[in-house]
């Protein structure tokens, strides 16, 4: 069977043809592959697997166990390689292309590689990048790192010593289902994310919250001056209507008192002419005691203004200097009507009298004015309060509401305009970390289901490869399964394969529990075990029957044969060192040869056999 015989029924991407040129020992070859099984055969060193190198690098493979330079791929002598992979594009039987972007019916991808390290793609020979080749490889799962698809010389060796964790990330790449973990990656990623956002929300409230502590103290103490101010009003208003309490009862006793002066003039208007005289001796003493006696008034007057003005006053001193006066001319007066009773100056105690009622009608008169004035003062604080403090006492309570307002400090006048901004942030804030914590909880779930999508995924496919792999490691006579291990840990999770050969119990594939051919065997029959899971539209593998004895070679390349059978639409290479077996019906098969340097490729037809 040959490439041009096979019709695209299925509308897939399958590898026609491989065309090699100045590449390792190839100076120029076609080789044409058939959507089936290709089997490659010749002798060590033919060439053979320089093929699956070539289709690998044209893959997009960078690194290879042939070199650790592309460079080092070209042939001797030349500077330049290239290597074509040749792509069936035919329309399917619904009339659509595997890569409908291109309207031809083959797709052609052409890599080069120079000596100097450059190198290069091409697509339908149009230039191309390798994240387009790739991109465009990873929609039909063709991957050439992944070597459950393109399985190198000694990889069969390699397989069994990687890590369960390494296995299963192959298996999921080669099956599609590393698109399922890479969900649930994303919403780990997603919930790291929210999580880091819940950090930063959770920092940003608490600086938002000491902030607005701090302006809430500012906010403190703007309505702490405010209730400060409000009472120093009130004490101000108090003690105005103190002031003119105090003043109103010292003018009611200047009234008293000039009730009572008016009396004594009465009763003594009939001993006028017994003092008068005596009155006349005494007069020059009197006059200076009343001189005195103004001297202290007019002092005791200063004193009420600068008490009315908040100062410091003696007031109760010169009042009792003022009452001592008093005395002392009452006393003046009775010495002097005592002394010159006997005098013809009796007349003239009515005329003090009458004197002493003009100055208390005086006095009497000045308390009614600031009585008045103390009315008008009070009344522009505020109307009447009624009060039974003294004045003293309120400034004692006015000196400290000052004391209290000075403690106070600067107190910024935009506090309560910052206090409400920053109360709004902070309410923004806290709103903003109840939306995180739902949308936590939105990821935490999601990555709950992503996680039961990915499991029951690798469960179920890895019960299904289990009862394939069990299948073929039992016709060759021999016991296997699949142990899926940690499936709970996404980051753990892996598989081991367990074998036993001559009925013996099955024990972990490694490299020292079993022999060479036991390895083999047990790795093709795993790798046959997931075809029927595998995405990619070409399976290689190189010397799959490295170490094994003829009977299980001849096994094992019939169930290849008819796994290739069921899959119409797979390319499936398989590279032996061996003579070409009997078994070919449906197979390809070609022919590596080396001569002289030059490998060069035949393909075996039924004729020839």
């Amino acid at each position: 069977m040959t490439a041009t015989t096979v019709q695209n029924a299925t509308g897939a991407l399958f590898l026609k043809e491989a065309i090699l040129e100045n590449f390792m020992s190839y100076e120029y070859a076609r080789i044409p592959f058939s959507a089936g099984m290709n089997l490659i055969c010749g002798p060590n060193g033919a060439g053979k697997s320089s093929i699956l190198l070539a289709i690998s690098v044209a893959l997009g493979q960078v690194y290879t166990e042939r070199s650790k330079k592309l460079a080092d791929l070209i042939r001797r002598g030349k500077d330049i390689a290239r290597v074509t992979l040749v792509f069936d594009n035919s329309p399917s039987s619904d009339g659509r292309r595997p890569v409908p972007s291109i309207r031809s019916n083959e797709l052609t991808l052409t890599r080069y590689m120079k000596v100097d390290g450059d190198y290069w793609y091409q697509i339908n020979f149009s230039p191309a990048s390798k994240a387009e080749v790739d991109d465009l490889l990873s929609e039909f799962g063709i991957d050439p790192d992944n070597m459950l698809i393109v399985m190198h010389q000694y990889m069969v060796e390699e397989f069994t010593v990687i890590s369960p964790q390494e296995k299963l990330r192959l298996v999921e790449n080669a099956t599609g289902l590393s698109r399922l973990r890479d969900r649930v990656l994303e919403a780990y990623e997603a919930l790291r994310n929210v999580m880091s956002e819940e950090e930063s929300v959770k920092a940003l409230m608490e600086e938002s919250q000491k902030t607005l502590e701090n302006w809430r103290l500012e906010y403190d103490k703007v309505l702490r001056r405010e209730g400060l101010l409000e009472e120093k009003a009130r004490l101000a208003l108090e003690h105005g209507w103190a002031m003119f309490r105090k003043q109103q009862l010292l003018a009611e006793a200047m009234q008293q008192r000039l009730r009572s002066v008016g009396e004594e003039v009465k009763a003594n208007a009939e001993r006028a002419e017994r003092i008068g005289a005596e009155a006349s001796s005494t007069r020059e003493r009197l006059e200076s005691s009343r001189f005195e006696y103004r001297r202290l008034f007019l002092e005791l007057v200063e004193e009420e203004k600068k008490r009315g003005e908040g100062e410091d006053t003696n007031v109760e001193r010169i009042e009792q200097r003022i009452v001592r006066a008093e005395n002392a001319i009452t006393k003046g007066i009775d010495a002097y009507v005592d002394l010159r009773v006997r005098e013809a100056l009796a007349r003239h105690r009515l005329e003090e009298l009458e004197s002493e009622r003009r100055e208390v009608e005086r006095r009497a008169s000045e308390a009614s004015a600031t009585l008045e004035g103390l009315r008008a003062s009070a009344e522009r604080n505020g109307p009447l309060v009624e009060t039974t403090r003294a004045p003293e006492d309120v400034e004692k309570d006015m000196e400290a509401n000052q004391i209290a307002i000075a403690l106070l400090g600067t107190v910024l006048e935009n506090a309560k305009e910052m206090y409400e901004s920053y109360q709004k942030t902070f309410d923004e804030i806290a709103e903003k970390a109840k939306q995180v914590a739902i949308n936590r909880d939105m990821a935490l779930k999601e990555l709950d289901v992503r996680k039961g999508v990915w499991k029951r995924g690798v469960e179920d496919l890895m019960a299904k490869v289990t009862v394939a792999f069990r299948e073929n490691m039992e016709n060759i006579g021999a016991t296997g399964l699949v142990n899926l291990i940690d499936v709970d840990d996404l980051e753990n999770s892996g598989i081991e394969l367990l074998v036993g050969f001559g009925g013996a119990n099955p024990t972990a594939l490694n490299y020292y529990t079993q022999s060479g051919g036991e390895r083999s065997v047990s790795v093709v029959a795993f790798l046959l075990a997931l075809q029927s899971s595998i995405v990619s539209p070409i399976r290689a593998v190189d010397e799959f029957d490295v170490h094994m004895d003829p009977r299980n070679r001849e096994a094992f390349l019939r169930m290849i044969i008819e796994r290739a059978r069921r899959d119409p639409s797979v390319s499936y290479i398989c590279i032996t060192p061996g003579q070409i077996p009997p078994v070919i019906e449906d197979a390809s098969v070609l022919v590596v040869q080396n001569n002289y340097g030059i490998s060069t490729v035949g393909v075996v037809t039924k004729d020839a056999g």
